[in-house]
């Protein structure tokens, strides 16, 4: 199983989102007998690491919002704390799924960038709009994440695969 690495902790004036051109800087690979256990290795070779526990920010567009839900299930089953800006919380609820609702920027206090500065978000799911404009809080958002090390989804399918990842973690790693 291959997986991109992007270098953008070091390319300042880029944003993170994923467009048609590549923006990856190099590629690892991860084998295994599984796809869960080579995607694993895949995503740890390229710095994409979650604790066993901890919180994720979820902040996605509206056509998101659906596919989010199910993912968002699935991190709480796994024992995951949930948050969630206003309207992406608001929809979550209306799903029967309860998170804490953080701020974007806007406010002085329990805004991402300072819950991600204070280490207390483990991830970041952050979707735009089909329109692919991103918008200004989400760039300071996502800069922010980047510049402090936690990782950084901006596309449900990855969160998919990391989650089948964390949900088969019933295995070890040898080494080679």
């Amino acid at each position: 199983m291959k997986a991109p690495v992007f270098s953008y902790e070091k390319l300042h004036k880029v944003d993170s989102l994923l467009g048609p051109e590549m923006k990856s800087t190099g590629e690892v690979m991860g084998s295994d007998k599984s796809i869960e256990k080579a995607l694993y290795k895949a995503f740890e070779a390229s710095y994409l690491h979650l604790p066993e526990f901890g919180t994720i920010v979820f902040t996605v567009a509206n056509e998101d919002k659906k596919e989010a839900v199910i993912l968002a299930k699935r991190f709480y089953d796994l024992g995951y704390q949930l948050s969630a800006t206003i309207g992406t919380a608001k929809f979550f609820e209306s799903k029967g799924i309860l998170t804490t609702v953080v701020e974007k920027i806007e406010s002085h206090q329990n805004t991402i960038p300072e819950l991600i500065r204070q280490q207390q978000v483990q991830a970041i799911i952050n979707t735009v709009g089909a329109n692919r404009q991103s918008d200004k809080d989400g760039r300071i958002i996502r800069r922010t994440a980047i510049e402090n090390g936690i990782p950084l989804f901006t596309s449900l399918d990855t969160v998919n695969a990391m989650l089948s990842v964390l949900e088969s973690q019933n295995f070890q790693i040898k080494s080679i």
